[in-house]
């Protein structure tokens, strides 16, 4: 039987490999020293894109809506904006067996803007949020594929260090009691 607790949030991270996505830059890796600690990471210039994806998890709670967010730092203190997009579409799951055809939701895009302001500090740390999905008929083992880009068209003309995309999912479970179902 299914454990189930008040809702909690929880941050669900990409579940695939990191790819270069068709029509963008590729991003590179650098590394950068924050308060003596050198770290590798992605950083992003204008017009680099990657993919990956979520599964939705046994542990969300059915009929919610998860929020799309982004963990960045600038490179710089420059001033400006900084204009992210995130293309998703949704692959649902097959649970019919072989010849049964459920093609993916098409694409739908989010945008968000951060303003960085004058006199800020290099290597920030910001949570940017893209909004929810747009569906709230998500089912455990769903994919969420996800294309990632730096549009820059907003003044800030530095790279971006792309620390985390995540999804903020409800929980209201350990997980569910049967592989493919999860109970309402």
């Amino acid at each position: 039987m299914e454990a189930r607790f008040p809702i909690a949030y929880r941050d669900e991270l990409p579940s695939g490999q990191w790819g270069n996505a068709a029509g963008g830059a590729a991003p590179s890796f650098a590394n950068y020293t924050i308060n003596g600690i050198v770290y590798r990471k992605i950083t992003m210039a204008e017009g680099d894109a990657l993919t990956n994806n979520f599964e939705i998890p046994h542990t969300m709670k059915v009929g919610t809506i998860p929020e799309i967010h982004v963990h960045l730092r600038p490179t710089t203190n420059a001033t400006g904006t900084i204009d992210i997009a995130i293309d998703y579409e949704w692959s649902k799951t097959n649970l019919s067996g072989a010849g049964t055809i459920l093609a993916p939701v098409g694409q739908t895009q989010l945008t968000a803007t951060l303003t960085i302001a004058t006199g800020s500090a290099a290597y920030p740390h910001y949570i940017l949020s893209l909004g929810n999905l747009a569906s709230n008929a998500y089912v455990l083992g769903d994919l969420i594929g996800f294309k990632i880009t730096y549009l820059n068209t907003g003044g800030y003309n530095d790279p971006i260090i792309l620390e985390q995309v995540a999804l903020h999912v409800a929980d209201d479970s350990n997980g569910s009691d049967q592989i493919y179902t999860k109970k309402v």
